[in-house]
């Protein structure tokens, strides 16, 4: 389960499409239009912001304690619930996808609801569902770290020619300028599983170029 930890911690810094800090000043916004005549709202911030700082130090525990307090506080808080969720996928699936779903139902069309319930399912092998969302978040934000996790869902799941299809979008040069180093290096992995499912010689040769131009 620490791998999982790990991983839920890396993603949590480039999930979306901006960084954290970022996102972090987008929802300050929204608090900030009725901080003056509303304190509770300042005080859902500073627990929000409490929540963030204990996931980047994988304390995902007291995270789960301090966004459990802040949606008794604001129940439809979209963002607290789908970090509720990220916080209790390692050790409770069920309070997780409770989370996420009500996420969705809020917010349908979230990129963080639409990834995270996406990973639950497929930690649940709800193989169909755990695809679904990810077709539905990729074609919505065609971002190459969303094509290629919809690629890796089609490989595992016996879908190769879905695979190589989603790998290749992964791969587009737009999309990888627009994410800059996190494109690159879904490019790199999404290549990688390209020369294994289809034109070995001329991916071999790409993966090579771009591992060559890398510092």
């Amino acid at each position: 389960m620490g791998s999982f930890i790990h991983k839920l911690i890396a993603l949590l810094k480039r999930w979306r499409k901006a960084p954290i800090e970022v996102e972090q000043e987008l929802i300050a916004g929204t608090y900030e239009e009725k901080r003056d005549s509303d304190p509770v709202k300042s005080g859902s911030l500073d627990l929000f912001n409490q929540a963030l700082e204990s996931m980047r130090a994988g304390n995902l525990k007291s995270a789960e304690t301090t966004l459990g307090e802040l949606i008794r506080i604001e129940p439809h808080n979209q963002q607290a619930l789908v970090y509720y969720g990220m916080a209790t996928m390692p050790h409770d699936f069920q309070g997780a996808g409770h989370a996420l779903n009500r996420a969705l139902a809020l917010s349908p069309d979230d990129s963080g609801a639409l990834y995270w319930a996406g990973e639950l399912r497929w930690l649940q092998r709800e193989w169909d569902s755990a695809i679904q969302l990810t077709e539905r978040l990729a074609r919505m934000y065609p971002a190459p770290q969303n094509w290629g996790r919809l690629g890796f869902l089609y490989k595992e799941a016996g879908l190769n020619q879905d695979a190589v299809e989603a790998f290749t979008k992964a791969t587009k040069p737009e999309w990888i300028e627009a994410t800059s180093g996190v494109g690159n290096k879904e490019k790199g992995r999404s290549l990688f599983y390209l020369d294994q499912l289809e034109d070995k010689e001329r991916f071999s040769a790409e993966l090579a170029s771009l591992c060559d131009k890398q510092p």
